[in-house]
């Protein structure tokens, strides 16, 4: 009787956070974008309908070329609500890497909104071939 109710226990245990997954809609995605002409703004993730819940930016990366020659790239972060949230990545205080291009590696954001739109822009920051990734992720449905 005694090990009956052990293995009751065990398997109820084991059982709880299965309806706690099973609610979780999370989707993630992940956009690119590449600017290189001057004075312009191009979509790194186009403005989101997010399914009920919240998106949230999780991360951004970008990638110079070895004569990115003080070019900079502004990337802007906008929400439904209006609010706005921005970094500019200069590759001046980048790690050349070995192939002579500078990377920024992940940059965490943790930014969330009811929808999001991002851009990337060059106006007087100089012009390059810069590529860009985000990392975001739909929390629609999550309870």
């Amino acid at each position: 009787m005694r090990t009956s109710r052990q293995l009751l226990l065990i398997v109820t245990l084991l059982a709880l956070p299965v309806p706690a997954l099973a609610q979780s809609n999370d989707v993630p995605h992940y956009n690119y974008a590449q600017i290189l002409t001057t004075s312009s703004t191009v979509d790194l993730v186009p403005t989101t309908t997010p399914t009920t819940e919240i998106v949230e930016l999780t991360g951004v990366k970008c990638v110079f070329p070895s004569s990115a020659g003080g070019a900079s790239v502004n990337v802007k972060v906008t929400f439904g609500s209006g609010a706005t949230n921005s970094i500019t990545i200069d590759p001046s205080f980048l790690e050349q890497a070995q192939g002579g291009s500078y990377a920024s590696g992940w940059i965490p954001t943790s930014l969330t909104g009811e929808s999001m739109h991002v851009q990337l822009n060059n106006t007087n920051l100089g012009t390059a071939t810069i590529n860009c990734w985000a990392s975001w992720v739909d929390h629609g449905g999550l309870e």
